[in-house]
């Protein structure tokens, strides 16, 4: 599902939904997303946590992290 799908799902229960993200310049504040970018990831993980980082054939050099094998697909909101 793309984040535009969402938001047209979301809008048929209220037309004037928008796709909020917190203000990075201020705590309380949230600004309207501008833009968004399909991105595919692959997923990183070690003790519990677990990073993403662009899928370029190539694993990234993160020391002590175990890379997966499988392609995950992510949206950027901005």
């Amino acid at each position: 599902m793309t984040v535009q799908e969402l938001i047209a799902i979301l809008q048929t229960k209220d037309p004037a939904t928008e796709v909020m993200l917190r203000d990075p310049c201020n705590d309380i504040g949230y600004v309207r997303a501008r833009d968004t970018e399909s991105l595919t990831l692959r997923a990183y993980s070690r003790k519990c946590t677990v990073l993403y980082g662009s899928w370029d054939g190539d694993e990234a050099d993160w020391p002590g992290y175990e890379a997966g094998q499988y392609v995950t697909h992510g949206v950027l909101i901005e």
